[in-house]
């Protein structure tokens, strides 16, 4: 045998651990083949020595992954549900654990294998080393394949259990439209508070919340108060009770009734109430509703704001709905002097601040920016018919030029409810209100064509809601919700502090029209979110996840 003196070599497949830097020539003592008996003291070459010794022996290469299809969860033990994404690091750690005989050998390298997200496996390429006869260290791929199966979780199982839920909060309003609850919808999923709850129902009349935790229901109510007037009624009812530990289960149940009246709303108020709010008038436009109610007098633009504790002390009564709003067309606007305060303020500092602030008082009533103006209108139906013109003194004076649409009531042709028919003349109450400005949605372009006609370039984001509701009445149910949804749609669109407090998502199928210099209010491409996709499926929904820190606060 000779030696001779060559610079080291490893083989891919065999090597020691400490290799000396002179070789030894040898052959196999199988094949006969040549080999390096300096790297491979087995006296065996790669192929022979694969063919006596499977290092992969015992391990096996197909299992199965379990993962809840629910909360999107992977099983990691009898009671343990982690998340994790597709092709993590935590995943790959999850799916070692469950190949069976992978610790007698050493796993030197992993790396995932592509597969369909829909094809519910998932594969894994391990290359695995493990010693041989004489000390030498055999290395071999292995290719794992796991099959994802479908397994509730234990929180998704008792969310779906009839005694899961310890406290439920039930949301009504009694009135025949849901805009109010498309406002509330959006609220919520801005500031996420549906998160601890377990389970979301919609009934005709509102919605049911289920949480776990009294506290969380309580929190959610107190969440409600402070977005809209409500008036809150709490009940508990036993559930189990043990005598001898003197240990007692409830279910606890908060019934959260939402005020009837909406914005954009015209309502009737008491006459204490009206006199207590500075004089106004006794119709009076309802203008936003948060925390508190915004009424604005449609003829002299005051404002005034009623809480919580004085609405439901004598409520006001909803005469007509914004679902009864007409298209009106304005052929003239001539503005209205400005109304002088009643009282200056004593020192001429606070004189300064007021007149640069954004509203003025008058006799402790707000009135809005902009000024009165009297409107000569048209009926956008009437066009082409008759002549009718109607002369209006509104407090939309500012954003109302010649060849507008508006939106407002005809008290004319409007059935009101009970006897407020005999007393809206001795009320002072004008032939036809004007709530707002139509949306540029049902503006028409140069063409003539409604850009209604167009779809919206952006969209709204939904809860995850159980409906319960007859077949019967379901396409009647979805036509209003319907009626109802592009009311609020177009309410948004007018409405820029109302916007602030929603979301709105980009639609890449729908067109964002430039809105003229002169409406501050109209919806601006800087305005959508483009970070969520309403469309993703479950799986997709874990990799395109929002993060909440990007969602601004209410």
């Amino acid at each position: 045998m000779q030696r001779v003196e060559v610079p080291p070599r490893h083989d891919d497949a065999m090597a020691t651990d400490a290799p000396r830097p002179d070789v030894l020539l040898g052959r196999c003592c199988e094949c006969g083949v040549g080999l390096d008996v300096s790297v491979n003291p087995t006296s065996t070459c790669v192929n022979c020595l694969r063919a006596r010794i499977d290092i992969t022996e015992g391990i096996c290469t197909s299992t199965n992954l379990f993962k809840c299809r629910r909360c999107l969860r992977y099983c990691a033990g009898p009671t343990t549900y982690v998340e994790a994404e597709l092709e993590s690091r935590e995943l790959m750690a999850l799916c070692l654990k469950r190949v069976k005989g992978l610790k007698r050998v050493k796993v030197a390298d992993a790396a995932w294998i592509w597969t369909e997200p829909h094809s519910m496996r998932l594969k894994v390429e391990l290359t695995v080393q493990k010693e041989v006869d004489n000390g030498a260290i055999m290395q071999q791929p292995l290719l794992c394949e796991f099959v994802v199966r479908n397994q509730q979780c234990g929180d998704c199982q008792a969310a779906f259990a009839s005694m899961a839920w310890t406290a439920s909060v039930q949301v009504r309003q009694r009135v025949d439209h849901k805009r109010t609850f498309f406002y509330l919808e959006q609220v919520i999923l801005k500031k996420h508070a549906q998160a601890a709850a377990v389970k979301i129902e919609q009934f005709r009349d509102g919605l049911d919340f289920f949480f776990k935790a009294k506290n969380d229901a309580v929190r959610f109510v107190n969440f409600l108060n402070d977005c809209v007037p409500t008036k809150v009624k709490d009940t508990k009812k036993l559930v189990s009770a043990d005598t001898h530990s003197n240990l007692f289960n409830h279910q606890y149940t908060s019934l959260v009734e939402l005020a009837p009246a909406c914005k954009d709303d015209l309502v009737l108020l008491d006459a204490r109430t009206a006199a207590r709010l500075g004089s106004l008038p006794r119709v009076v436009l309802v203008r936003s509703v948060n925390a508190v109610v915004r009424l604005v007098d449609p003829r002299t633009a005051q404002l005034a704001e009623l809480g919580a504790d004085a609405y439901w002390r004598s409520p006001p009564r909803v005469l007509v709905s914004a679902g009864q709003l007409e298209a009106f067309v304005v052929l003239d606007s001539d503005r209205v002097a400005p109304v002088t305060l009643k009282k200056a303020p004593a020192d001429e500092e606070k004189s300064k601040k007021r007149r640069r602030s954004a509203h003025a008082t008058q006799g402790g009533v707000r009135l809005t920016r902009g000024y009165v103006a009297d409107v000569t209108l048209a009926r956008e139906a009437d066009l082409g018919r008759n002549d009718a013109t109607l002369l209006v003194r509104t407090h939309l004076g500012a954003l109302l030029r010649a060849g507008d649409k508006v939106m407002g009531y005809d008290l004319r042709a409007t059935n009101l409810p009970g006897e407020c028919d005999a007393d809206l003349e001795s009320l002072g109450a004008p032939d036809v209100v004007l709530v707002r400005k139509a949306p540029q949605s049902m503006q028409d372009d140069e063409d003539g064509e409604a850009a209604g006609a167009k779809k919206r370039a952006w969209r709204l984001d939904n809860l995850d809601v159980d409906e319960t509701h007859d077949d019967d009445a379901g396409k009647f149910a979805a036509e209003m919700r319907e009626r109802d949804l592009e009311i609020f749609r177009q309410q948004l669109e007018t409405d820029r502090d109302m916007r602030g407090r929603v979301n709105l998502y980009k639609d890449p199928s729908g067109v964002l029209d430039d809105a003229p210099a002169e409406d501050p209010d109209a919806i601006k491409l800087d305005e959508l979110l483009d970070a969520v996709h309403l469309d993703a499926t479950p799986a997709d929904a874990v990799e395109d996840a929002v993060d909440d820190a990007d969602l601004a606060a209410l």
